[in-house]
């Protein structure tokens, strides 16, 4: 394994933190699930996600989470990283044609109720239809409708970032890299997970509310710059220029200064989270919520400080980040049009 070896920022996050006790049960089901869906077809497959552990980044991430919710996030993640390595690792991710077309069938594919000829196109596509029925049973249709929506801003994200690299053009200046990263890191559509992690639904008057979606923002430019900070190494390796970090080194600054750089604003934006956490109670008062609605603001605030602590926490020390040499779990070929998977028992059965 080739970890981190220059001297990195401590990014401390003041917030509670703790593990889920539910985790070593869920791993293995998402696991299972995984090969199920045809996304670990490969012996090599499986040992790269028992390598990689992201279970356990949800188990930091979302410790007050029932067993049945932090499962289906698990599911969420575990899909939700093979596929966009599909474009940050593979050639695919250099070929816009390609990109548009795959992504024009993810886009079909959560389509409610979904075509199973679609669905049934890659394991990807399977997997997000699979995962939307489970959610379908937990949360309403203003949600799902909302979260379909969300996924459609995380791969036009990809889009972009695949047309600038088709282009071959400069490097894009931070403000832009920046704004292309808030949609290809997926936070618009894993941020309606918290609701889910927390049994609670932001009523859709209240998410328009600019305080909430401040709070949105916050968490997804801290999980930008988390992100980049402890993957920079790996995406340097991989020719993968879609990371803030490599933006402002484009720009003339050191490494160590955009480590640096990308601790401090990781700081600032969590004291800006506290800011406007604090004022929740007011806005509650102001918008005239129920109790239940206060309640389970309360909570989803309480959730939204729990996953910042756990994401400082294990992006800073689970291998996904910290190895360097592990990017991929198998390449899907998804500029080919794949079959529906063969009916043998996939290996890691």
């Amino acid at each position: 394994m080739t970890a981190h070896t220059d001297s990195w920022p401590v990014v401390e996050l003041p917030f509670p933190l703790r593990r889920n006790p539910h985790a070593d049960r869920v791993r293995p089901r998402t696991r299972q699930w995984a090969i199920d869906m045809g996304m670990l077809p490969t012996s090599a497959a499986c040992r790269w996600w028992d390598h990689v552990d992201l279970t356990a980044l949800e188990a930091w991430c979302f410790p007050d989470a029932p067993a049945d919710r932090l499962l289906l996030i698990d599911k969420w993640l575990s899909l939700g990283i093979m596929f966009d390595d599909q474009f940050d690792s593979t050639s695919l991710g250099r070929r816009l044609d390609v990109t548009c077309r795959v992504l024009n069938h993810m886009m079909t594919a959560i389509e409610h109720p979904p075509s199973e000829p679609v669905t049934a196109r890659h394991p990807f596509s399977r997997a997000m239809a699979d995962l939307l029925a489970d959610f379908a049973r937990l949360m309403s249709p203003v949600w799902l409708r909302r979260h379909r929506h969300h996924l459609t801003l995380w791969w036009g994200g990809v889009i972009q970032a695949t047309a600038h690299r088709a282009r071959s053009g400069p490097p894009l200046p931070f403000t832009e890299r920046l704004k292309v990263r808030r949609l290809t890191v997926g936070m618009h559509a894993y941020g309606d997970l918290f609701e889910a992690a927390c049994d609670w639904e932001i009523p859709p008057a209240v998410f328009a509310l600019p305080e909430i979606q401040c709070i949105r923002r916050i968490i997804t430019d801290i999980t930008v710059f988390l992100n980049d900070l402890y993957s920079v190494e790996r995406e340097r390796v991989d020719g993968n220029d879609d990371n803030v970090l490599l933006a402002w080194e484009a720009e003339g600054h050191s490494p160590h200064t955009a480590r640096t750089a990308a601790a401090d604003r990781i700081t600032k934006l969590a004291e800006e989270f506290t800011t406007l956490s604090r004022a929740l109670p007011q806005l509650a008062e102001s918008a005239d919520l129920t109790m239940s609605d206060r309640t389970g603001l309360r909570h989803w605030a309480d959730t939204c400080a729990l996953y910042l602590a756990g994401a400082g926490y294990s992006q800073a020390i689970i291998p996904r980040y910290t190895d360097t040499t592990s990017h991929l779990a198998h390449d899907h070929r998804l500029d080919r049009a794949l079959q529906v998977p063969s009916t043998e028992h996939p290996p890691g059965r």
